[in-house]
């Protein structure tokens, strides 16, 4: 069993593309050129299967490619999802918005979704919408 770090580094964030991988690699990095022993841990990632057609690297590959470790170390494969898990973000992929909304604007539990419609909505974007919601199995 390996010893447990004598530092604990951790860089977190609320949203997306704001910058938490690429601070991450740049001080593991760091770290690693001075001699630490590094590791990162992602606990899941998403991304965009055309992005990576096009030869973009996941979160976990650049992670990886910082500390020397196997991209699956840094993100266990059963957490490494081809589309976004989150229904907001899911949603927002296929040009909807449907925005999350958890505690405390809403008691703790399960969050919920906001669903705003208009009568300048369109049959055919209610329709994409419904046919979003159940794909990704969000029950209405």
């Amino acid at each position: 069993m390996s010893a447990r770090p004598d530092r604990l580094l951790v860089v977190l964030g609320t949203a997306t593309e704001v910058g938490k991988t690429w601070v991450g690699c740049r001080l593991l990095e760091a770290r690693r050129a001075a001699g630490d022993r590094v590791a990162a841990r992602k606990p899941a990632q998403s991304w965009d299967p055309a992005e990576r057609a096009a030869g973009a690297r996941t979160d976990a590959e650049l992670l990886a490619a910082a500390t020397g470790e196997a991209p699956s170390a840094v993100c266990p494969a059963d957490r490494d999802h081809g589309v976004a898990p989150a229904p907001p973000m899911a949603a927002a992929r296929r040009g909807l918005l449907v925005p999350g909304i958890c505690p405390p604007s809403v008691p703790p539990g399960p969050s919920r979704l906001r669903v705003t419609l208009s009568a300048a909505h369109t049959d055919a974007q209610v329709e994409a919408l419904l046919a979003a919601l159940t794909d990704l199995g969000v029950a209405w």
